[in-house]
């Protein structure tokens, strides 16, 4: 998986911040 730097939801959405691939 990839790193979030914020709150992530795998069963709605992919992140609600921004991601770090």
């Amino acid at each position: 998986m990839f790193k979030l730097t914020g709150t992530h939801n795998s069963s709605n959405n992919f992140h609600t911040e921004t991601a770090s691939l």
